[in-house]
């Protein structure tokens, strides 16, 4: 396989790190003098590395000849940080080995190897390491999995971390190594993170200890703390995750937090309910207890999600990792603010549906959405004989979501729909509050 042409277009520097205001910002270049850049807000940036400090590296022990070696499992690393630049350099490619080559360039260019393996041999994410532009061969090669797996072209790849004896590719004596293997189906490229691109290191193959590359968010044994609660000085702090393991983070004054806990002194109102048959009875309403507390991080969670679906499913997705749900009806049976079931973990229907309709009404993208609390019977719920529980209905104008928020996201709780009683979820300062 010949190498594409290599242009050294830019001898001033093949990358660039800008931190200005609340923002962090990255430029580098191919090899052929192509010019790619992206920022995030620096919060995300330092929350993600933070994030990685508090990965917990599982050993992994390989046999070779009777001996048993033991290595760092790489697992949970890659992040796929880098879908908003990648295709860019995809699509400046001439084939998937002119665009393996490019990244494998990029990395080569930007990054010095570094042996300090006390300080480094347990992983970072790539973003750390494409900062701060240096570490060993686990780093760079987490560095070049990320890069590569953040394209959409490459989801069909096959993508394999190699344990090596680098001093004997073909005839392992130990381990002391590791490279990526990179297979798009037709081909399998062998990377050597650490140094330049070349495709002729590895002439016969590696003879090693291969394993596929599992990226963060499957590989949950790995993983950081699905959330975070921190109370510093006079701050109180929120670190959560998505699916995707996307990591936000923000913060009020703590004195702030108390009185929207201590807030809840206006009076419950109830609603009355009834069956078919005709009996009535009452419920708790909900009303006024939707702050939209999460202003502040919402749509950070709505721009990484697909489509309107997918944002419906990460917020109900968070809910169902931080929140546990609690039966404990005599305490919880009236509602509680969402930032107050956030911070505690625990609720009941009622605190966790309030929840996820705070989130998500939250926005500015689900203004014109419509958000019902549905009464309903868990144990009949297409012919309700009483009220033991509520759910979330959310309408985007185009599709309905029927929210179960104390189980985990799922599409199909409800095949047949659900009778019930459905109420408008008014938010705190709505109508009729006193």
């Amino acid at each position: 396989m010949s190498n594409p042409a290599q242009v050294d277009a830019h001898q001033d520097g093949t990358y660039r790190t800008v931190i200005e205001g609340t923002e962090i910002s990255w430029e580098f270049y191919d090899s052929k003098g192509n010019v790619y850049s992206w920022s995030m807000p620096i919060d995300t940036y330092e929350s993600q590395v933070a994030a990685s400090h508090r990965v917990e590296p599982k050993p992994v022990e390989v046999s070779n000849d009777g001996q048993t070696l033991t290595v760092i499992s790489l697992d949970g690393f890659v992040r796929e940080s880098f879908e908003k630049v990648i295709d860019g350099i995809y699509d400046n490619s001439e084939n998937n080995a002119d665009f393996v080559w490019e990244v494998w360039y990029v990395v080569s260019r930007l990054t010095v190897y570094d042996e300090d393996v006390d300080e480094y041999s347990e992983g970072r994410y790539a973003l750390e390491t494409f900062t701060r532009t240096g570490g060993d061969c686990e780093d760079l090669v987490i560095l070049v999995a990320d890069m590569l797996m953040s394209s959409r072209h490459t989801d069909d790849w096959t993508f394999q971390y190699v344990y090596m004896d680098s001093d004997n590719p073909a005839d392992p004596q130990t381990v002391n190594y590791v490279i990526l293997a990179v297979s798009d189906g037709e081909y399998t490229y062998y990377i050597d993170a650490a140094a330049p691109p070349r495709w002729d290191y590895y002439p016969e193959g590696v003879t090693g200890w291969w394993f596929d590359v599992v990226t963060y968010g499957t590989g949950a044994e790995h993983l950081p703390d699905t959330y975070r609660t921190v109370i510093k000085d006079t701050e109180i702090s929120w670190e959560f995750y998505d699916s995707k393991g996307n990591v936000y983070l923000w913060s009020m004054p703590v004195a702030t937090y108390e009185s929207q806990v201590a807030a809840r002194q206006f009076e419950r109102n109830t609603v009355d309910l009834q069956t078919d048959d005709g009996r009535t009875f009452s419920s708790i309403s909900l009303d006024w207890f939707v702050l939209e507390s999460f202003t502040n991080v919402i749509d950070d969670i709505y721009d990484n999600s697909e489509n309107n679906a997918d944002f419906v499913w990460e917020v109900w997705y968070v809910v169902s990792r931080l929140t546990v749900y609690d039966e404990d009806v005599d305490e919880y049976s009236e509602g509680r603010y969402a930032l107050e079931t956030f911070t505690r973990t625990g609720g009941d229907c009622e605190d966790l549906v309030i929840l996820v309709a705070d989130m998500l009404m939250s926005s500015r993208h689900t203004d014109d959405w419509t958000f019902q609390y549905v009464y309903m019977d868990s144990d009949n719920p297409t012919d309700p004989q009483t009220a033991n529980h509520v759910i979330l209905s959310v309408n985007d104008g185009e599709y309905g979501y029927l929210v179960e928020a104390t189980g985990p996201p799922a599409w199909d709780y409800f095949p047949g729909g659900v009778r019930g009683w459905w109420f408008d979820v008014v938010a705190y300062g709505g109508a009729g509050q006193s």
